[in-house]
């Protein structure tokens, strides 16, 4: 895990259950100018479907998260 200047954190995981940097599809955006590259929202629902209870909130948010951008 890696925290950004105190404004957000970043995950660094080579593999969730089946998915690893092969499988995904990733999204970029520039933040302060610096491009960032990102799984996209349906490649990180495929990496939430844990039994976890944060899984099932994180899963919730990523269902909203994909609504919104269709």
């Amino acid at each position: 895990m890696v925290r950004v200047a105190d404004e957000f954190v970043i995950d660094l995981i080579k593999k969730v259950g089946e998915i690893d940097y092969k499988k995904a599809n990733f999204e970029r955006f520039l933040w302060r100018g610096v491009e960032i590259i990102v799984a996209d929202v349906d490649t990180m629902i495929k990496t939430k479907q844990g039994i976890r209870p944060k899984d099932k909130e994180d899963l919730a948010f990523l269902y909203q998260l994909k609504k919104r951008k269709e």
